[in-house]
């Protein structure tokens, strides 16, 4: 069944990047979109790629959402909506262990680099 990828540019990006795809230079959203439908992993493991796509919209709803309650002021005032989205999603210690139990090596990167991106987990837990 095919998943439909209704994302933003960067948005495209970061899933191809979770796949393990490598991204071409001065790639477009079409670029994107058939680098991501032609993957291996689209084809084998499509629940895979729809959770990152639904992550990604989800994380584009709450920015959304957070931005809402911001004031006139604030808005203008980039170090404040820095420090508000990255206190937003900053990883919870429950996240971080669900988030390593769900890891699994993508067909496209090594055991180190799988090992590197699971250590990742760890270091957002520690304070």
């Amino acid at each position: 069944m095919a998943l439909k990828l209704n994302l933003k540019k960067d948005e495209l990006i970061s899933v191809a990047v979770e796949m393990g795809l490598v991204i071409p230079s001065k790639a477009k959203i079409i670029d994107l979109k058939k680098l991501i439908e032609s993957s291996d992993v689209y084809k084998n493991d499509i629940e895979f790629v729809r959770s990152l796509v639904e992550n990604a919209l989800e994380k584009r709803e709450r920015v959304n959402n957070l931005l809402t309650y911001v004031s006139q002021e604030d808005l203008s005032n980039f170090v404040k909506i820095k420090e508000l989205i990255l206190r937003e999603f900053e990883p919870t210690p429950q996240e971080c262990p669900s988030n390593f139990k769900k890891a699994r090596k993508l067909p496209s990167e090594n055991y180190v680099q799988f090992a590197s991106r699971l250590r990742l987990f760890s270091v957002n837990v520690k304070g």
